[in-house]
């Protein structure tokens, strides 16, 4: 059965409004928490994801498949674009989160295919969050 759909909601990106899906892991399948992913043109979220954060995240998925050319910075290029439209209230909680994800997605991955080079991209962005996470005293904001 898989992911079950929770609902679908809509970010503004590139003028244009885009639809996203929020699906909820009922049979708890073996997913990174807080999952968010492209997936063919439209991106999808876990539901357990903070809803004033989903629009941050899918932002960095629509720009890393969408506008950025890829290469081995392409996440963390999409990522700094991310932060900049966090409010500035927020960052405190969010890069923390944020740095979370990126962990739980490597670690993911690292029992799927380590050999997987999404892992070095994401391994940039996390380093990144961490070099300026506010509980690590080392805010650039």
């Amino acid at each position: 059965m898989g992911l079950k759909l929770h609902s679908i909601e809509t970010i503004l990106f590139d003028g244009k409004d885009r639809e996203y899906n929020v699906m909820d892991n009922p049979e708890k399948l073996i997913v990174p928490r807080y999952f968010i992913s492209y997936g063919n043109g439209k991106p999808f979220i876990s539901s357990e994801v903070p809803k004033n954060y989903r629009h941050h995240m899918v932002r960095h998925e629509l720009l890393e498949f969408e506008k950025i050319e890829d290469s081995p910075t392409c996440c963390l290029q999409a990522l700094v674009s991310e932060l900049e439209e966090v409010p500035t209230i927020d960052r405190n909680d969010y890069i923390p989160f944020r740095a979370r994800t990126f962990k739980s997605l490597i670690d993911f991955l690292k029992t799927k295919n380590q050999l997987s080079p999404l892992i070095h991209k994401l391994h940039k962005s996390l380093r990144y969050l961490e070099s300026i996470n506010p509980e690590n005293n080392k805010s650039l904001f």
